[in-house]
């Protein structure tokens, strides 16, 4: 029998309702895109003693993950919900039995492997395609790779009379390499914006701050040195105390780490190569805080639940915004205590891929056009957190000069950036007069929208 005590949102419900709605009106193959944190697991296990069985012995479900640290943990997830299914795992030395299990949970690595038991024949081929209901994909931007497409076929889905349920949830549809995704599950049957959930308060809501120099180039000593005293400064001096660094490559993963450490922080990495054990133990000991700042390359983008994390450090850039919100998601669960996260973006990710866009309305671009006209000392240091909007402060970091930018509180920074836009499109046509009472009433007038705003 389903558990019940644990009451789903709203949107968990509504996305199992579509599903099974879809199924009703003949469509096998659906995707659903949920952001990070939106709890895909729960809705997953909730679905499946949900689906129908077009045929009697089609009663089993596979479940397909994209890393085996996941295994463990969705397997006692769905468990919890359905405590008289039997859920198996099958990777490595564990073994589901074919006959009895009626919850597979695998990854696409080990079910195309051979069979040590039998190395004339995959994994897969353990399996009965005709005993399985539905394959449910988690992340499945993966599935337009061969192996997946391997593993898909093998249970049919794609044949014109099956009716195997087909189910991807995703929280970046668009891939990178621009494979297509319908035309795998079809077009997006169920979406939830990203923002809508830290609106609805389902997610924690984001901070940014970009801190770059006009420089040219720095060399890599000065560079780290700018990250970590950022980081002491917008950050451990404000008492966040669970820093995820995001890197460049393995290189730069480990002059990162070195760095914090001659500061005196408790710093580790993890990396593609850290073998799996010790990479549990390294996220063990930052998950209950002997670390303060974990780094690493891409090894964490995506299959990691760390919902304490409340800062998050970028010296990566990328040109995807889909992989800037999966990165920026690690900081999204909500946590006993937290408020919020702060993302230091030393690429200027947010503003290159987000501010700066002029094909929609959210380009804050001007409001640093109206802050440099107005005298320094209507900032102090204790303003730099703000409420809401964006602050600016230009600081000498010993050997360079670093602007540092705040765009805090995502949830009401768009519809005020709007606003403020407005005014200060009027407002900077005012200063071209050159008058210089003009410009002193345009002072205050500035001050008097900042304090409605409440930043200052």
């Amino acid at each position: 029998m389903l558990i019940t005590e644990i009451k789903l949102r709203d949107y968990q419900q509504k996305c199992i309702d579509v599903t099974l709605e879809n199924i009703r009106s003949g469509n096998y193959k659906q995707l659903v895109c949920l952001p990070t944190g939106s709890g895909k697991t729960v809705i997953i296990s909730n679905l499946i003693p949900l689906i129908p069985s077009a045929i009697s012995q089609a009663t089993k479900v596979l479940v397909l993950e994209n890393r085996i640290e996941l295994l463990h943990q969705v397997k006692a997830q769905i468990s919890t919900f359905n405590p008289e299914l039997d859920i198996q795992i099958e990777q490595s030395q564990n073994y589901a039995n074919p006959l009895t299990t009626d919850v597979v949970v695998a990854t696409v690595q080990t079910l195309i492997a051979k069979d040590t038991k039998n190395k004339s024949k995959t994994r897969l081929e353990r399996f009965d395609p005709k005993e399985f209901k539905a394959v449910i994909v988690d992340e499945a931007h993966h599935a337009a790779s061969k192996s997946y497409m391997e593993v898909l076929n093998y249970f049919g889905v794609f044949r014109n009379d099956s009716n195997t349920l087909l189910w991807g949830c995703t929280a970046t549809p668009i891939r990178h390499d621009k494979l297509s995704l319908p035309a795998i599950f079809g077009p997006v049957l169920f979406q939830l914006d990203f923002m809508e959930m830290i609106n609805q308060g389902y997610l924690s809501n984001l901070k940014f701050a970009t801190v770059y120099t006009q420089q040219k180039k720095v060399n890599q000593g000065t560079y780290l040195r700018l990250v970590v005293n950022s980081w002491k400064q917008l950050a451990l001096e404000k008492h966040r105390k669970f820093t995820l660094v995001f890197a460049k490559n393995i290189r730069e993963i480990q002059d990162l780490c070195n760095a914090f450490r001659n500061e005196g922080i408790k710093a580790n990495f993890v990396t593609a190569t850290t073998a799996i054990k010790n990479r549990e133990l390294i996220l063990e000991d930052f998950k209950c805080g002997k670390l303060q700042v974990l780094v690493n390359c891409e090894i964490l983008i995506e299959g990691i639940d760390i919902p304490q994390v409340d800062c998050i450090l970028l010296t990566r850039r990328t040109n995807s915004a889909s992989l800037f919100k999966q990165i920026v998601g690690r900081g999204s669960r909500l946590y006993k205590g937290k408020q919020d996260c702060l993302v230091i973006d030393f690429e200027r990710n947010f503003e290159r891929l987000f501010v700066d866009r002029e094909d929609d309305t959210e380009v804050f671009d001007i409001r640093e056009k109206v802050f440099n006209t107005l005298p320094d000392q209507l900032f102090s240091a204790d303003q730099l957190f703000s409420e809401r909007g964006e602050v600016i402060r230009r600081e000498i970091y010993d050997e360079i000069d670093v602007t540092i930018k705040h765009y805090q509180n995502l949830r009401g920074l768009v519809a005020e950036m709007r606003q403020l836009q407005k005014e200060a499109e009027e407002m900077t046509e005012i200063t071209d007069s050159g008058n210089e009472s003009v410009f002193f009433l345009l002072v205050e007038k500035i001050k008097k929208l900042l304090e409605d705003l409440r930043i200052m």
